[in-house]
């Protein structure tokens, strides 16, 4: 029994589902034919109306290599097509995914960026007899320092790095002083000192006069002592660590030092 051309392009079909969706059933069977031409004994032509197939002469196989070829060509193609759009797929994933990541990173470095000079200052802890000083110490109760700038000024003399510029002795430059004796000027030399040293002196000694004496030697009349130490809090929370110290020098010369000496 043979096919009718549209069975045996069914049959074809079958073996090959979706294709060949887009050829016709006589376009079909040509290409199989082309490229196997024994299977023309399979097919009676002449069922189903005229021959529409057009096939070369069976001893032709250069048509059927020809198509063998092509197709062969058409599926090497489509393959390579898909294997490119995976790997592109994949590739933009990937860009996907580290940009997702890079962006993290970024929040991250924001999230992680520098505190602030204040919330370093809140950060350092506060050592257990430095806190007991400054609770128990006459001299400071004196003051009528409130809670806050009390603990302020243990966090100062709890700090585990007062100096970390290294600054300490190096020179912070000039200042201009008038002298004690003639009205001429005369500059005087400056070395940095650490907050936290000038803290310390104010307020390490347990009574009221040596605290008045150490106040006076420093330039502080006594009743600034109080107001010195919260302007050294305020300073010390806004990140700064120093103060720049000038030598004692009165007098321009040794010749006023003698004469103001001798008139007095």
């Amino acid at each position: 029994m043979k096919y009718t051309i549209k069975e045996f392009a069914k049959e074809i079909r079958k073996l090959y589902p979706n294709d060949y969706d887009d050829l016709s059933d006589e376009k079909l069977v040509e290409l199989w034919l082309n490229k196997y031409p024994n299977d023309r004994d399979k097919i009676d032509f002449n069922k189903g109306g005229k021959d529409k197939v057009q096939t070369t002469e069976p001893s032709n196989t250069t048509s059927g290599s020809s198509w063998g070829f092509l197709r062969t060509i058409i599926w090497i193609g489509l393959i390579g097509g898909g294997i490119y759009l995976f790997y592109n797929s994949n590739k933009n994933k990937n860009y996907t995914s580290s940009d997702s990541t890079s962006g993290t990173d970024q929040s991250s470095s924001v999230s992680t960026v520098q505190s602030s000079p204040e919330e370093q200052f809140n950060s350092i802890s506060i050592k257990k007899d430095i806190s007991e000083y400054i609770d128990t110490t006459k001299f400071i109760t004196n003051l009528g320092l409130d809670e806050n700038k009390k603990k302020d000024l243990k966090r100062i003399l709890s700090d585990p790095n007062p100096d970390p510029e290294n600054k300490v002795g190096t020179s912070c430059g000039q200042t201009e002083r008038k002298c004690k004796w003639c009205p001429n000027s005369f500059n005087v030399d400056g070395t940095y000192s650490t907050i936290y040293n000038d803290v310390k002196k104010l307020i390490k000694p347990e009574n009221i006069f040596e605290a008045y004496t150490a106040a006076i030697a420093g330039g502080f009349a006594p009743s600034q002592v109080k107001d010195e130490l919260v302007r050294c809090c305020n300073l010390y929370r806004t990140g700064e660590r120093y103060f720049c110290n000038y030598n004692n020098q009165e007098f321009c010369s040794e010749k006023c030092k003698t004469e103001y000496k001798y008139n007095h």
